[in-house]
């Protein structure tokens, strides 16, 4: 009998572990649920009713702890009070979870926190013509004029009025074939009268210039230093306007480094070499800013593999010093005009937000305090007698749909968006071959996007698989219409900046990604399917071994055949957008060589190949019989950003469609995919919400 008893007891007790062991891979399988409506679908009441069934089922305390940090994040996304209450649940029950209570601290103490009074944030008005682009980079201290740099004509600094909309032209460079400038990072002279920027020559014979120059109001312009194997960085003044702060970088394995160089020119006098290579030149990393006082020194440089930190540095050099040691990324300091306290973005809750912190002898003084969030896509720009300007950089992107006549493309109806959710993130749309599918990638902050399959009601989303990036997220069905693909990379970079580039390619039926790596090289950014399924048309620019062309790769076997060659042959070119027409008998491809821009057919079967549109640049999309092509005209010299253009297959003058008079300003056309049917071309509309904003009142008064 006792053996029976026992026996009994044993076997209960064996249930009551393998229930409890299913009920905790079951909270583990909820959590990942929660985690998926929360960031990916977006759903965030609906994560929130997991989180709590993860909190009743789980007995793991960590993953509780998560579970209640989650649902206060979700709370405060949606904009709820509820939060701190979730917030101070993870504090009182979990303390024993530190990494959880720290954050849930750190998000108490700024939903809690008292914002300065009087704070305030104002949009600046600026120049907006069509055919203009112009960067902001510096606002002058009176907030009257701008300081910029304008892309159409070349890369020129300009001096802009908003009230007026004049435009001042500091440089004069033009995009030649005989050679090109390129100016980049200009700054204000204390007293407004002089301008100084880098400087990036080419002639047509390959040899380089680089210098630091400087320009006044009226256009007279001295050089200081130049250099064919160095470039100049030039951030800020001195406040006696006697010298310039200067980042030298070297296209050797010296580390670059920061400096001073004098007004008027002369010895570039090295402060401190700087640990990070890949930043100098590129916006984020040209930014040290020099005290009011001019006894010291901020700037941003990044240990290899560590995000960037602030350090500060005598003004006569010497070891600088982390400023604030943080784990997360942090970038523009700028001094206050009293030179008490450092303003910067900081990236230490997750994303991008303005921080600031007390300054004294060189040192930190004080905790940093969180100013702004929602800084994701934001510059810095400087300090102004009214306050703080930043340029916010804001693009939304949707996919419309145009229905028109097949037969010769012509609108029958208004562009019309398509009816999805959530908005604004959505590009890249191209119909599948049967029609019945219309596909588009949605972008994420990360730049980890999701493929989106529209058919009728029907919606799917397909994350793409972890530690891929794709930027654009340019799409490509299968032939046999089973799966779709894509570049992408792993390391977060641009496809034209990375060697590691990688064919994504989803087989729709079993929602399965199959990753192959692309081998031809660093300058491979654009793809189409072949035909027969197996292989793929890559573009090379020719500044490799390979000659600039296309190129088809078969997958299976590495082995590769040049489709078409650049004319002339030496030189290197420009591929982009590469896309076969419905029968896979033709590829079109935009081409950009020293003196032109042609959208290109190829006849696949005989190698015979001519311009559909000479003189013009953009994407091309095929019309289900070949015998036209819908194209934006995102490329070429003078854009019409706001039309399509219908292209003869076999040559001739493009025919412009206006949409000019119904959408907004601003917006532009781009990624048109005409249907297999014929009576739709679906596009990708960007509206531009950028703006240049004041920060007044942003340091809170010491208690």
């Amino acid at each position: 009998m006792r053996l029976r008893v026992s026996t009994f007891i044993s076997c209960i007790s064996v249930l009551f572990l393998v229930l409890a062991a299913s009920a905790e891979q079951s909270a583990e399988q909820l959590f990942q649920s929660a985690v998926y409506q929360e960031e990916v679908a977006g759903n965030l009441e609906k994560a929130i009713s997991l989180y709590e069934k993860v909190l009743k089922l789980s007995g793991d305390e960590r993953l509780a702890a998560k579970a209640q940090l989650q649902i206060g994040v979700c709370y405060e996304k949606l904009g709820k009070s509820e939060a701190i209450k979730a917030y101070e649940l993870v504090v009182r029950r979990y303390s024993g979870q530190k990494e959880q209570v720290a954050a849930a601290l750190a998000r108490l103490a700024e939903l809690r926190r008292e914002p300065p009074k009087g704070m305030s944030v104002v949009k600046l008005k600026s120049i907006e013509k069509p055919g203009i682009f112009i960067q902001p980079e510096q606002i002058f201290p009176d907030g009257t004029k701008m300081v910029g740099l304008e892309f159409m004509k070349g890369q020129n600094v300009v001096v802009c009025d908003p009230e007026t909309e004049e435009i001042k032209y500091l440089t004069e460079h033009a995009w030649d074939k005989s050679g090109y400038c390129i100016t980049f990072n200009p700054v204000l002279s204390p007293d407004g009268r002089e301008v100084a920027y880098g400087e990036m020559c080419m002639d047509a014979e390959g040899t380089g210039r680089n210098g630091l120059s400087v320009a006044t109001l009226d256009g007279r312009t001295r050089i200081l230093l130049s250099d064919p194997k160095q470039w100049y960085v030039p951030t800020s003044w001195l406040p006696d306007g006697n010298a310039l702060l200067t980042i030298k970088g070297s296209q050797s394995e010296e580390a670059h480094q920061l400096g001073l160089v004098p007004r008027e020119g002369g010895t570039f006098k090295m402060l401190t070499a700087l640990q990070g290579k890949d930043q100098v030149v590129a916006r984020e990393g040209a930014t040290a800013s020099a005290s009011p006082d001019g006894r010291h020194i901020l700037f941003t440089d990044s240990a290899p593999g560590e995000q960037s930190d602030i350090y500060i540095i005598g003004i006569e050099g010497g070891a600088p010093k982390i400023l604030l040691k943080h784990p997360a990324a942090e970038k523009y300091p700028r001094w206050s005009p009293d030179g008490k306290f450092a303003v910067f973005l900081s990236s230490r809750l997750g994303s991008f937000a303005l921080w600031g912190v007390g300054v004294k002898n060189g040192e930190a003084d004080g905790e940093p305090f969180l100013i702004q969030e929602g800084m994701n896509n934001s510059y810095l720009l400087n300090w102004t007698t009214g306050g703080l300007a930043s340029w916010s950089v804001s693009m939304i992107y949707d996919i419309f749909l145009l229905d028109v006549d097949s037969a010769t493309g012509e609108p029958t109806g208004e562009l019309r968006q398509i009816e999805y959710s959530p908005t604004g993130v959505n590009i890249s749309p191209v119909w599948s071959p049967d029609g019945k599918t219309l596909a588009f990638y949605k972008r994420n902050e990360e730049e980890r996007g999701s493929i989106v399959l529209v058919s009728g009601p029907d919606t799917r989303e397909y994350p793409m698989p972890a530690g891929q990036f794709s930027r654009w997220g340019v799409l490509r069905w299968t032939p046999d219409g089973r799966g779709i693909g894509l570049l992408s990379t792993d390391d977060q970079k641009n496809l034209a900046d990375t060697d590691r580039k990688f064919l994504l390619h989803l087989d729709l039926e079993s929602g399965i990604w199959k990753t192959n790596q692309i081998v031809p090289g660093q300058h491979v950014w654009r793809f189409e399917w072949s035909g027969d399924g197996r292989g793929v048309y890559l573009n090379n620019l020719g500044i490799e071994k390979e000659p600039a062309g296309i190129i088809k790769l078969d997958l299976k076997t590495g082995e590769k055949n040049l489709v078409y060659r650049s004319k002339p042959e030496n030189e290197p070119a420009v591929y982009r957008w590469l896309k076969c027409s419905r029968d896979y008998k033709k590829l079109s491809f935009l081409v950009n060589g020293i003196d032109y821009m042609n959208v290109m057919v190829v006849d696949l079967e005989t190698g015979e190949s001519h311009p559909a549109a000479a003189d013009f640049g953009g994407y091309s999309s095929w019309s289900p019989d070949g015998r036209m092509l819908v194209a934006d005209n995102s490329w070429s010299q003078n854009k019409k950003m706001q039309s399509l253009f219908i292209l003869k297959a076999g040559g001739g003058s493009p025919k412009e469609i206006d949409f000019g008079k119904t959408l907004p300003p601003k917006s532009e056309i781009s990624f048109p995919d005409w249907s297999p049917s014929g009576d739709k071309i679906a596009v990708t509309v960007r509206q531009d919400q950028s703006g240049i904003f004041l920060y007044k009142n942003i340091i809170p008064p010491k208690k």
